[in-house]
């Protein structure tokens, strides 16, 4: 993948389109747009249906930081794909969950799968569920 971005890295891992967050917050409304807009991107070019998101270096994530997820998450469901959030800090999956935008036994209407680390979200891509 040769584009250079300025908030993310893309790669792909057998077959999976992986897009590793270097921002530590999404706090503002340029950040937000700038990072959805590459996620888009970067997903669009590599023309996979499935994506993986490498939060690992998120610290902070305000409300508009929602943005950039949720529109990668539309690009994805319309390519009949599935995303996966991984290497979530404990701040940023709390948020994720009290808003119910990350799966959990209790919210079958969550957007996000999670999975602890880039192999695992590999796995459950390429595994199933």
């Amino acid at each position: 993948m040769p584009d250079s971005f300025q908030h993310i890295q893309a790669a792909v891992n057998r077959g999976v389109v992986v897009l590793t967050l270097s921002v530590k917050k999404i706090q503002d409304y340029n950040v937000a747009k700038e990072v959805e807009s590459e996620f888009v991107k970067a997903y669009t070019d590599a023309g996979l249906s499935n994506v993986i998101v490498d939060v690992g270096q998120l610290e902070f994530l305000a409300s508009v930081g929602f943005w950039p997820f949720v529109g990668l998450y539309h690009k994805v469901k319309e390519s009949g794909g599935r995303m996966v959030l991984c290497n979530l800090s404990e701040f940023v999956e709390n948020m994720l969950m009290r808003t119910q935008m990350l799966i959990n036994p209790h919210a079958e209407r969550a957007l996000f799968l999670k999975a602890d680390s880039v192999d695992d979200a590999v796995e459950l891509l390429s595994g199933g569920e």
